[in-house]
């Protein structure tokens, strides 16, 4: 009987932390994540030159 009432507990829990997070993330605009722009090495672009057969 405790087994089934500490699951019951459980349950509700986690389904208020669920809603919780989920209203907390809603309030929250969400914003894409902008990734630094990398130049690609010239030695990278000559490898890769190589493999297409350009000189």
């Amino acid at each position: 009987m405790q087994a089934i009432l500490e699951h019951e507990e459980k349950e509700a829990l986690e389904s208020t932390l669920r809603r919780v997070l989920r209203e907390e993330l809603q309030s929250v605009p969400s914003q894409p994540v902008q990734q630094p722009e990398e130049a690609i090495p010239s030695e990278m672009m000559g490898f890769l030159g190589s493999l297409l057969g350009e000189d």
